[in-house]
């Protein structure tokens, strides 16, 4: 198992560049695909085909929670048949990433762990083409741009309340206390539904001055390792202290390559600079 040993802020952009890389190809072939699943449903209906997009877009908000909670952290144990077959496929997809937030090669899924849905887009070819066609469509992008928060929340601070309010939500779910909660990627609504919401007492604290504005210093929607690994951190503590997290983190003085970090999330941001630099199959939320 090899390390690297280069400064904290190099091995971050490096790591997000890594996830960027997974990402692009996956967006670009999904994307086009659902964008000419739309074309060809909206010649027939344009009305009905955007009311049929636009269920797509919101059953992925469902879709997403029960894959997360049920496939990425279900438990696959392996054994004859049918099962050995599911534990080849799913057993592995998500206990990387909890092990390794910030490894690049963990956070996103590629093309081939999306392969799923065209058996899909296939059998909707049976029916209207303004119904299950463009419902997949949407569901499709929807899944795409869920992907995209995903690595967004691991890797970049973007100064506005939905930001904001789904960064600490999903660094909770990272740390002891959370990570059998919150399941939701994008919002937190299906948490509400199925018993899997945060306690109140730790919404109080994990969610307490949301709505107040810090501008990261590095420049809005920057990878600042020392803001997210500080947000990291705090989810941590929050979950074995309860304390209020004061405020969401910026890169401070030394964040830049080769700089100082005395703190404790700097000192979190070294060891996450000696993280294996291994790979993995797998879809990541």
């Amino acid at each position: 198992m090899s390390t690297v040993n280069t400064p904290a802020s190099i091995r971050w952009r490096d790591e997000a560049r890594k996830g960027r890389h997974r990402l692009y190809p996956m967006t670009v072939f999904y994307g086009t695909l659902a964008l000419f699943a739309f074309a060809y449903g909206a010649r027939s209906n344009p009305g009905r085909a955007i009311g049929f997009y636009l269920l797509g877009v919101l059953a992925w908000t469902w879709v997403e929670y029960k894959i997360h909670r049920y496939i990425l952290h279900g438990r696959f144990p392996d054994g004859p048949g049918l099962q050995h077959v599911a534990h080849r496929l799913f057993d592995h997809l998500h206990v990387q990433h909890h092990e390794r937030p910030w490894d690049g090669n963990h956070i996103n899924g590629t093309i081939k762990d999306h392969l799923w849905i065209l058996p899909f887009f296939l059998a909707s070819l049976l029916l209207p083409a303004w119904s299950l066609t463009v419902m997949l469509a949407g569901l499709t992008h929807a899944g795409i741009a869920e992907e995209w928060v995903h690595h967004s929340v691991h890797f970049y601070h973007f100064d506005n309340l939905y930001f904001r309010y789904i960064k600490r939500h999903h660094m909770f779910h990272h740390s002891p206390r959370g990570d059998e909660l919150g399941f939701g990627l994008t919002n937190g609504f299906w948490d509400v539904v199925y018993g899997t919401r945060f306690p109140a007492e730790t919404r109080a604290a994990l969610y307490a001055g949301l709505s107040r504005r810090h501008p990261p210093a590095a420049g809005r929607g920057a990878a600042c390792p020392v803001a997210s690994l500080r947000g990291w951190h705090e989810a941590r503590r929050l979950a074995s202290t309860r304390s209020l997290p004061r405020r969401e983190a910026s890169c401070p003085r030394g964040s830049q390559p080769g700089g100082e970090r005395r703190s404790r999330s700097g000192q979190g941001a070294r060891r996450f600079g000696t993280l294996p630099d291994r790979g993995g199959p797998g879809r990541q939320l």
